[in-house]
């Protein structure tokens, strides 16, 4: 899959078709995530009431009202350019970078 706004749709169009249908749909990216809530609009779902969507990234894309999960992106590309750039092998262990969850219009209360 593509990151793009058409795919997120395209996939969310599979996704919410089935049964049971998600009430919730998280996202890898923001430009996903927008094409999730393209979707539900097109199958005539409301959000959040229906469905509740996450992105990732916190874009500037996201600010419109979708609730996304925010990193440091400068902390993360200075991490990544020290690493790499120090000529030592990449360490084993998993390096975990803050992030917030920002809630927007996009999500609510879990669906019964």
């Amino acid at each position: 899959m593509r990151n793009t706004r058409e795919s997120g749709r395209e996939a969310a169009h599979e996704l919410l078709r089935r049964e049971p249908r998600p009430t919730a749909v998280l996202t890898v990216t923001d430009r996903l995530a927008l094409g999730v809530l393209d979707a539900a609009a097109d199958l005539g779902l409301r959000v959040p009431e229906d469905l509740s969507v996450v992105g990732f990234s916190d874009s500037e894309a996201a600010q419109g009202g979708l609730t996304t999960i925010r990193q440091p992106k400068e902390e993360i590309g200075k991490t990544a350019g020290r690493l790499l750039l120090s000529g030592r092998p990449l360490p084993e262990e998993r390096l975990v970078m803050p992030y917030e969850l920002v809630v927007r219009a996009s999500t609510g209360p879990a669906g019964g």
